[in-house]
């Protein structure tokens, strides 16, 4: 599933006109997320 038609989802599935830019945050924070970074190892 590509990144717009998640976002497709994501609308379809809340019924909540949320900003694209909010999921634009929530996929880049998740996309950029490394388990060891928080464990700091």
């Amino acid at each position: 599933m590509d990144q717009q038609a998640w976002i497709d989802w994501l609308h379809a599935e809340t019924a909540v006109p949320f900003a694209d830019e909010v999921f634009e945050l929530v996929i880049n924070r998740h996309e950029s997320y490394r388990p060891e970074e928080v464990c700091g190892s």
